[in-house]
Order: C-alpha cells, then sequence, then structure tokens
C-alpha cells in the first residue's frame, strides 16, 4: 500500500478522470456494505489545528474553511432541511471529548499540520495527537453516549503515508487505529498538500456529500479538477496523487440523509 496507485488514473483519457473512485480495504476487513439511508441530517465538524509551528509554514486554514460555507450558502434552500451548516472550531486536546459530544458530527473534519514519524495532528495548544489518543476519544466519546463519526477527513500532509517499517501491505497509522473504532471510510493523504489543493478537495467532497454521493466520489471529483489544473505538468504538480479513501466495508453508491 506504499506505491501511489491513484497515479494510474493518468493513463486514461481526460474524459474519465472524474469517474475513477479508488478505495483501499483495511487489511483483515470484516465489515459488509455501508449504510446507504442516515437517519440524521449531514453535520460536518470542522477541526482547525495549528496554522503554524517550528519549522513549518502557514498554512491559510481560514480560506479552506470559507469554502465550505461558500459551498453549502450555493445549496438549493430545499436542500439544506438535510444538510447542517459546517461548523468550525479551534480546540486543544483537553478540549476535544466535550466538542464531540455536543456536536455528534456525522463527518469529522480536520484541517492543519501532520506529521508522519511518529504520526501525529497538530492541535492549537501544541499537542500532537496521535492515531492512538485519537481512537481513545473516539472510544470515550462513544461511550459516554456520543456518535462515531461516519467519515473522517484528515486534510494535512502525509496522513496516509504508511508507518515507519511498516510491511507492504499495512495500512497507516491513523487508519489502523480509526478504522477499528466504528469509522466506515476516512480521506487521507499519502502526499504534501498545498493551500490550493487542500481547498479544491474541500469543495468537492462537501459537494459530493451533500449531492448524497459518498465520500469516494467527491475524491475522484477532486482528484479530476486537480489533474487539469497541473495540465501538461502531471509529474510535477502532484497534489492530485494525495487523497486516498481508507475504507472498513464497501461504500454504498448513494446516501440519503434525512
Amino acid at each position: 500500500w506504499e506505491r501511489p496507485w491513484e497515479a494510474i488514473v493518468s493513463a486514461l483519457d481526460f474524459s474519465r478522470w472524474d469517474d475513477v473512485r479508488l478505495v483501499r480495504q483495511i487489511e483483515r476487513d470484516t465489515m459488509d456494505h455501508h449504510p446507504s439511508e442516515l437517519d440524521d441530517p449531514l453535520s460536518i465538524l470542522c477541526l482547525q489545528g495549528a496554522a503554524d509551528g517550528p519549522s513549518l509554514d502557514r498554512l491559510d486554514l481560514e480560506a479552506e474553511f470559507k469554502v465550505l460555507t461558500a459551498a453549502y450558502d450555493a445549496l438549493d434552500l430545499s436542500v439544506r432541511h438535510a444538510i447542517s451548516q459546517p461548523i468550525m472550531v479551534k480546540p486543544g486536546f483537553a478540549e476535544l471529548e466535550a466538542i464531540l459530544l455536543d456536536c455528534r458530527p456525522t463527518v469529522l473534519w480536520f484541517s492543519g499540520h501532520a506529521r508522519p514519524n511518529p504520526p501525529g495532528l497538530l492541535l492549537n495548544d501544541g499537542h500532537w495527537l496521535t492515531p492512538e489518543e485519537f481512537s481513545n476519544l473516539l472510544q470515550q466519546v462513544q461511550a459516554k453516549g456520543g456518535r462515531t463519526p461516519l467519515y473522517i477527513i484528515l486534510l494535512a500532509c502525509e496522513t496516509g503515508s504508511p508507518g515507519r517499517f511498516a510491511s507492504p501491505t499495512a495500512a497507516p497509522p491513523f487508519i489502523n487505529a480509526l478504522g477499528e473504532d466504528g469509522v466506515a471510510a476516512l480521506l487521507v493523504s499519502q502526499t504534501p498538500l498545498s493551500d490550493v489543493a487542500a481547498r479544491q478537495i474541500a469543495i468537492q467532497v462537501f459537494t459530493a456529500l451533500a449531492s448524497g454521493r459518498p465520500l469516494d466520489h467527491g475524491v475522484a471529483r477532486a482528484r479530476g479538477e486537480l489533474m487539469r489544473l497541473a495540465g501538461a505538468n502531471l509529474v510535477a504538480e502532484f497534489d492530485w496523487i494525495g487523497p486516498v479513501v481508507w475504507s472498513k466495508g464497501y461504500l454504498p453508491p448513494s446516501l440519503s440523509w434525512r
């Protein structure tokens, strides 16, 4: 799984780029098909991490959230009955549990900095949230009556990179940890992501979810758009290879939010 299989899309005619949905399944996967009808509205909680840090470039995270809210505002009024307006918070580690219990998101979305070794997500208090801490957090929330998100989106650099000394068939650390907690699918990146790529992925993924399409549809559309933006520089501009969907079981062809 350490190979960027998503690059095979570039061998196809450009007219097919948006239609190729690639999903990686977690080893020893035992879950069947995901539910296609959900009893709750689509609710997205954006956890905004630290925009910068020691030896880290500053990210334009506010612009990324603005494209989400703009996409929501552009929805037809009838569609909004089944979709809640995206919420953004900037938590420290100690605040995460209370926020998840209060918001009960169907999609949990992290934007910010990440590191592959040791794996972690940089929060606003400077804490690097590890895969194990993330998994324990979801278990604690569930034990207290909270909801396990249907999807988790980690829109940060190299969250989909394999762990150090991992076997070729092993899933990345965040996938291994969170895939056991009832999360149906995760979106991660196997490469660094530019601000432009992150915004394009955000627009396409949100629009697909709001249209009743699962995670892999939105990622396919985002990949196609990033490939078109790269033009003749597909090798040098490799943002389009980055987004990867990992799933427990089989994603449905469509979703119905109530």
